[in-house]
């Protein structure tokens, strides 16, 4: 019987685990629900949806999928805010970038808020451990400060880039608002209703795939023993069968 090809073998267990061990960094998708009734009726109107990315470690995020229920988002351009390397709309999607030197790249706009607000968040997995980026999610008033929530930074969601987080990759945050506080711009104002932490879902993990040529490089060992051994094996047969035939001479 002829013996197995224990190099074709190898390379079908390894391929498997190279993108993992090639990877840069993953890309994780997250899908957001906030109740947002009780903006419906709050006289702290407008209010806009506030993504910020701090940092500078080129982590990227996008969002996208909007879905504004009952209510939708204004079209008006002069009530889009941006700041650093921040670009978009949330009438389709919003881009942040850590990479172009900026340390705060955030967008703004104006929304009407309906029942429910969702989107999902596109970000790279870069982690830090000295500088890590964050990602957070806020809602201004009429005055673009942040509603009051109980996040440490009066966001409803955070996410940090840092290596030394319990699970060793990004760890997300969610808070609902503080209905006892009133608006920070406005203390004369009602406090805004009760608003629940948003829901969270994990949408899923897209680990890239190396290139090719890494691939095949990372491989080339395996090429290479397979070649000797292939060698010493005639090699052996050859002698195997000049020795039968001396035998059958004798």
């Amino acid at each position: 019987m002829r013996p197995m090809n224990w190099c074709f073998i190898a390379m079908f267990i390894a391929c498997p685990f190279q993108p993992i061990q090639a990877a840069l960094g993953d890309t994780v998708m997250y899908d957001v629900t906030l109740n947002t009734q009780s903006l419906k009726t709050s006289d702290a109107a407008p209010f806009y949806l506030d993504f910020q990315l701090e940092g500078g470690n080129g982590n990227t995020v996008t969002i996208d999928q909007f879905n504004f229920g009952t209510g939708g988002f204004a079209s008006d351009p002069s009530t889009i805010g941006t700041s650093g390397d921040a670009s978009g709309s949330i009438a389709s999607s919003v881009s942040l970038d850590s990479a172009g030197g900026y340390q705060d790249n955030e967008l703004w706009q104006a929304f009407n808020p309906g029942d429910t607000v969702s989107f999902r968040i596109t970000t790279t997995e870069i982690l830090s451990s000295a500088n890590p980026d964050g990602f957070f999610f806020n809602i201004l008033d009429n005055t673009t400060y942040n509603i009051p929530t109980a996040g440490p930074n009066n966001e409803f969601l955070s996410l940090l880039y840092n290596t030394g987080n319990p699970g060793g990759g990004l760890s997300l945050s969610t808070y609902p608002n503080d209905p006892t506080a009133p608006p920070l711009g406005s203390p004369s104002q009602s406090p805004i209703g009760a608003i629940g932490a948003p829901d969270v879902s994990l949408a899923s993990t897209v680990v890239p795939l190396p290139p090719t040529w890494a691939m095949a490089f990372s491989l080339m060992p395996l090429v290479v023993v397979q070649a000797w051994w292939d060698h010493r094996r005639r090699g052996g047969v050859v002698k195997r069968s000049r020795c039968r035939a001396r035998a059958l001479a004798e």
